[in-house]
């Protein structure tokens, strides 16, 4: 059966005129006429019965227009789902977010989505800067104010606590108050206003009663040197609770009834991609994996 021809014929089935026909067409009433000959000669059987206002269709017509229904019907069901994922077939899915965030968890939490889509290819890239949609995919960070063309979804909210090390505590005391935070060393995220936790360098408030702001013993841009630098004794450390190299650690919680600040991270990307399969389906994946934890 010619494709082509079916989909002529199921044009004039419709609006059952040949003059409608090829203005929805955009071809001669002539070459509307002559498919639907040639057609009935393929297919060996009269479609339509002639009348003064049109054409109506054989009984074998109205068989071979459900035919002809149902292919065409399913042929811009896949058009449509394709035209919304075909951008990312056999490309990347670009991924922009903190050091933390890409090498700790996104990276734990990948691998059964992949395994699940092994044509797809992911790339992350992390940084420190500029943590936007500007040239990727995805942006995982906090929250973006005012832009109206992207989509924000909520992926995780990161609970802060204290944590120092048995050697440290032993040295220095454990503090009973957070104003005893004060006589003791504080490590903090190194201030940049690009920085997901820079903005909560709280240890440094806290319970702080003396005009002069604490200073840090040790800063650093990175949440594994904050981490690296507590396991080896540096001094009090703040840390997500969910901060997987936080398990095996052996640092001990400071202070575990104060309440420390909320983080909110979202799972950012473009409007245009939300009707995306893979996009949506890997933060439906990201979310699960973080409320796992």
């Amino acid at each position: 059966m010619n494709l082509n021809l079916l989909k002529i014929f199921y044009t004039v089935a419709s609006v059952g005129s040949l003059t409608k026909a090829s203005k929805i067409l955009n071809i001669s009433q002539s070459a509307v006429s002559r498919h639907m000959q040639l057609f009935e000669y393929q297919m060996k059987v009269k479609l339509f019965k002639r009348h003064p206002r049109g054409l109506n269709l054989t009984l074998a017509g109205e068989k071979t227009f459900k035919h002809a229904y149902n292919i065409i019907q399913e042929n811009e069901n896949f058009m449509q789902k394709f035209s919304q994922i075909s951008h990312e077939v056999g490309e990347e899915i670009k991924i922009i977010t903190t050091p933390a965030m890409g090498e700790t968890h996104i990276t734990s939490f990948l691998l059964p989505f992949l395994e699940q889509y092994p044509q797809l290819k992911i790339k992350i890239t992390t940084s420190i800067e500029k943590v936007d949609v500007t040239n990727a995919d995805i942006a995982i960070r906090t929250f973006i104010p005012h832009q109206t063309d992207i989509e924000q979804l909520p992926l995780h909210k990161f609970k802060m606590k204290l944590w120092a090390s048995q050697r440290y505590l032993e040295r220095f005391g454990v503090p009973k108050t957070a104003e005893e935070l004060s006589k003791h060393r504080l490590l903090v995220f190194e201030e940049n206003k690009h920085n997901l936790y820079s903005n909560t360098n709280w240890i440094l408030h806290v319970g702080n009663t003396s005009s002069q702001v604490r200073i840090p013993f040790y800063q650093i841009t990175s949440i594994e040197g904050l981490h690296h630098a507590a396991v080896k004794g540096y001094g009090i450390v703040h840390l997500p609770i969910e901060y997987v190299k936080l398990k095996g650690s052996q640092l001990i919680p400071v202070l575990p009834e104060l309440v420390g600040p909320i983080v909110d991270i979202y799972y950012i990307f473009l409007e245009k991609l939300k009707t995306s399969k893979y996009i949506i389906e890997l933060y439906q994946h990201l979310y699960k994996s973080f409320q796992d934890l």
